[in-house]
Parts: structure tokens; sequence; C-alpha cells
């Protein structure tokens, strides 16, 4: 039986969850948390097969941080993200820095099936994300003959945060700098890539291979 964890600070879905997870024969929900802060110690103590993590979880970790600190220690862990409507920039990001799949918050009754075809198949993706990673590869593809944009360290390290789907603040505390410095390096970010969003910023970053990030 698989044995599943789940980050979410919602008590009102953990406890959807339980009740739709309660008499699967498959899957065994051994634990849930309100919060991913501790995420790693957590997986160490349990083992998960699967780990469901919500994308957002406010006031702590987000989902996508929480994720890629768990595969640095545990990359056989496979983590399926828990969102709504995912934007482009999280959407890619998360498939890049290691997520199996996403699971609709408002969709539950779907969420054994991509539990099973993550555990089995290796990832699930439903066909609305299938289709937007189609067009990501396909737009990729038209601009890899872009010229190579020079970014400051600092500046990297910046734009991979935006990656990673952090806020300026969270940036700010990550790198011991004030979130004006960090609004300082984007704009120049912003100027660089010729783009006027975070969302256009990661998508180049992703796109021209212009930050690494251990996934």
């Amino acid at each position: 039986m698989l044995r599943l964890i789940m980050f979410d600070d919602s008590a009102e879905y953990r406890d959807s969850v339980k009740a739709f997870l309660k008499n699967s024969k498959d899957i065994h929900l051994a634990a849930q948390y309100p919060h991913a802060d501790d995420a790693v110690s957590i997986v160490k103590k349990i083992e998960p097969h699967i780990v469901l993590m919500d994308i957002q979880m406010p006031k702590h970790k987000s989902g996508i941080n929480a994720m890629v600190d768990i595969l640095k220690v545990y990359p056989q862990t496979k983590v399926i993200l828990l969102t709504f409507y995912p934007d482009d920039d999280k959407l890619f990001a998360a498939m890049q820095l290691g997520a199996k799949g996403f699971a609709a918050k408002d969709e539950i009754e779907d969420l054994e099936k991509v539990i099973l075809d993550v555990h089995k198949y290796g990832a699930h993706y439903t066909p609305s994300v299938s289709g937007r990673m189609a067009t990501f590869f396909r737009d990729m593809e038209k601009n890899k003959m872009k010229n190579y944009v020079e970014l400051s360290d600092r500046e990297k390290e910046v734009l991979t945060g935006m990656v990673k789907g952090q806020k300026r603040p969270d940036i700010a505390k990550e790198l011991f700098v004030s979130e004006e410095t960090v609004h300082f390096h984007i704009k120049n970010i912003y100027k660089k890539l010729e783009v006027n969003a975070a969302a256009d910023a990661v998508r180049e970053a992703i796109f021209r291979k212009l930050v690494e990030w251990d996934k």
C-alpha cells in the first residue's frame, strides 16, 4: 500500500482528503500537516512514497521551496503539488524543479487517480497542463537562437528565487538584503531580458538556461 503524507494549510481541505481516501485499498494517508516548514525531517521519519504539497501556504515555506528541500535529500520521493490553477511561471518552475504532477484542489474526485498514476508511471499531468507544456516547449524551440544575456551573480540569485516561485520578501530574507535591493535587481533583470513581468522573466530564465538550481 502506498504511504502518503500531505502538507496543506487548509484544515477543511485536509479533512476532505482524509475522508476521500479513507476507504482506498491502495493508498494510506499516514499523516497531514498545516505547513511544510519541517518537511525534510517529516519525510525522513515517515518515508512516504508520495507527498501531496500545497503550492502556496501563506506565512510559511512555499510548497515549491519545500519540495526542493525534500528532493535535495530524498530525490526518490515523488511530490504532487496541490493547487487550483497554477500560474505558468509556477507551473513550469515546479516541473523543472522536480514536481511529478499537479492535483486540482477543486477536483478531489480525481485525486486517487493522480496519486496512483504518479506512483505507477512516474508523472501525471491533466490535459490542460499537458497543453500548456506543449506550448511551452514549442516556444522554447523558437527561443533557442536568442542572444545570451549576461547577468551579475546577484541578479542570478534573485532570478533563481523567482524561478522557485519566491516572493520578494522571501528572496530578500534568503539573500540577507533589503526588499529595495531585490526590487533594484529585478528592475535590471527585466531590462536585460526585455520583459515587464515576473512570469515572463521566469520563462526567459528557463528558455535560456540563465540560472542553475539544485533539484
